[in-house]
């Protein structure tokens, strides 16, 4: 069963990656700033401190994580056009080429015992590969067929989060 051809947006990619890294890691934005803020009751040079770490220090860091996600392999292959054949082994993901000189990405094949867990949101589903925020593929819910979907939900069943857990 195949899917139609897709895409996820790289401006909704990138947001939900940032979104969610921020939101794992939003201690380590604060500390500096409450251990300056701290430093401000005694010095007032504290403040300039402050100013510098969320003016150039902050944008910074936040660059090379950027960079670090919004290139690596995983987000590329995200956010390229593809079809997804659904299959009981697993998904076989052809990319799409985006244009005609361009050449595609080669095929993959995603065997279900690498889904780690699912994510299941309004209108897709994302299934976690690996530890990293960008390793993980997600398929829309009007690509597939009901069959397909079928499938893909029997052979996830196990992997989703519970209704206690959520």
């Amino acid at each position: 069963m195949t899917s139609q051809p897709f895409t996820i947006p790289s401006r909704n990619y990138i947001n939900r990656l940032a979104f969610t890294w921020l939101a794992n890691r939003w201690w380590l934005l604060a500390l500096p700033l409450v251990a300056v803020s701290v430093w401000a009751l005694f010095d007032i040079r504290a403040v300039y401190v402050g100013l510098v770490i969320i003016f150039l220090l902050y944008p910074m860091a936040l660059t090379l994580v950027w960079f670090d996600y919004a290139m690596s392999p995983q987000s590329i292959r995200a956010i390229t056009p593809k079809q997804v054949t659904v299959t009981k082994d697993g998904l076989k993901i052809d990319f799409l080429p985006k244009n005609e000189d361009c050449r595609p990405l080669p095929s993959v094949f995603l065997p279900w015992c690498e889904v780690q867990s699912a994510e299941l949101s309004s209108n897709t589903l994302s299934l976690v590969l690996g530890t990293r925020l960008d390793d993980r593929l997600t398929l829309p819910s009007d690509a597939f067929s009901q069959d397909a979907w079928e499938l893909i939900n029997a052979k996830i069943a196990d992997k989703l989060p519970s209704p206690e857990t959520i």
